[in-house]
């Protein structure tokens, strides 16, 4: 029988973590890395020290079975818990519940809220099980970067849930559920936003009558509108024609239509004097009036908008038929002339070679006109300028908290 092999503490901790690699939410190898991990642990004592923290700073739930394991293991029932030398709760990190349905229960889902607070970072709720009795938990998550809670079928009022995360001052990132919101909000009774929110999701129908009492995070960056149907162009012109958003850097539109029997366009981005990216549909080009059919002094402040990446993306309709890409040039000389990257999901038919070659160059002539330090200064990679295919969407890695965003999407450079 050989005698095994030992290896200094540091070498070990460096084979785990190459094991664990990046903290990655779209890695599609998370299962295997956590059997991978799981294995680490039951070579030996010192291999176990060093694997356990990495194995439950991400758990994994690709089944049933395997969320029910980890929750008789992190917090088993009353009468059966077993008297543990480490907290496993404290190493969970991130916890995504979004693909569970019926494994869970309202009072599973707070109890395991409250054994994972000390250190959970990101937070997706899930769909049936996550109710009232979860905010007590929740809001004693203080480390909490990343919520979402976009999926949650429960009734759960604005000002609770509100007040509930008021004192999550690490909050980054706030998925809101898909309720509608009370018209006669009492803001000081509702606590006030999370200082460091940033990035805010509204997700469904959204009340024109609610929108004069809605109070945005002061220190909001990134807006983005999901799932809307129907929504009017008054009520879309009510969210962004405030004061609150003048500071608003990103503007995203995901699965949004407007009022088919409403007429008429909106001009209310020309209203945000900072917005840096836009993400729209082909058919919200016109009417958003971004591309110039009238004189741009009749769109509003703005002569020009600041707007440096314009992602476009979705399905194309019967608009790709008769879309004129002389529009997007006409544009990128008038009111694009700030433009830096034209993100595109795939790649139009009626953007043919010759186009995209006259729009590649007006955009970095936009690039190339910048004094070097500006240059320099500039937030996108030199492989994301100019026109850019991307498989995944750009705010898809924008809407993460820093501990989520060590991975950037691949974006691959339009070519013929």
């Amino acid at each position: 029988m050989s005698a095994s092999v030992y290896l200094p503490a540091e070498v070990v901790v460096n084979i785990v973590e190459f094991v664990f690699g990046e903290d990655t939410t779209f890695l599609p190898d998370q299962k295997e890395k956590q059997r991978d991990l799981r294995s680490c642990c039951l070579v030996s004592r010192q291999w176990y020290s060093a694997s356990i923290g990495f194995l439950y700073h991400r758990p994994c739930f690709l089944k049933g079975n395997s969320f029910v394991q980890f929750t008789n293991t992190v917090c088993p029932p009353v009468g059966t818990r077993r008297k543990r030398n480490v907290d496993l709760g404290s190493l969970v990190h991130c916890l995504d519940l979004g693909g569970l349905v019926h494994h869970s229960s309202n009072s599973l889902t707070a109890r395991l809220l409250g054994r994972v607070k000390k250190n959970l970072e990101y937070f997706v709720a899930p769909r049936v099980s996550f109710a009232v009795n979860s905010l007590p938990a929740l809001a004693k998550c203080h480390k909490l970067r990343y919520l979402d809670l976009c999926q949650i079928h429960g009734e759960i009022e604005f000002m609770t849930m509100k007040k509930a995360i008021s004192h999550l001052h690490e909050l980054d990132t706030l998925f809101l559920p898909p309720l509608p919101f009370c018209p006669s909000v009492d803001e000081d009774a509702a606590g006030i936003w999370p200082s460091s929110l940033k990035c805010l999701w509204l997700t469904g129908v959204v009340q024109l009558a609610s929108m004069p009492s809605f109070v945005f995070p002061p220190a909001l960056e990134s807006l983005v509108l999901q799932h809307c149907r129907n929504l009017r162009l008054s009520v879309f012109e009510r969210i962004l024609n405030r004061p609150q958003l003048e500071s608003l850097l990103s503007l995203s539109l995901f699965d949004v239509s407007f009022y088919e029997r409403e007429d008429g366009d909106s001009s209310a981005i020309y209203y945000l004097p900072n917005l840096v990216y836009l993400g729209i549909s082909w058919d919200f080009l016109e009417r958003l009036l971004i591309l110039p059919s009238l004189p741009l002094s009749f769109f509003g402040p703005l002569s020009t908008l600041p707007i440096k990446v314009l992602e476009i993306r979705g399905d194309f309709y019967e608009e790709e038929e008769t879309f004129d890409p002389e529009k997007l040039i006409k544009a990128l000389t008038s009111n694009l002339s700030s433009l830096r990257a034209l993100r595109l999901q795939q790649r139009p038919a009626f953007l043919d070679s010759s186009h995209a070659e006259e729009i590649e160059h007006l955009l970095w002539r936009h690039i190339l006109a910048l004094p070097q330090e500006r240059l320099d200064d500039e937030d996108l990679y030199h492989e994301d300028m100019g026109i850019v295919i991307s498989d995944m969407a750009y705010e898809e890695a924008r809407k993460l908290p820093d501990v989520e965003r060590t991975i950037r999407f691949p974006a691959y450079r339009y070519m013929e």
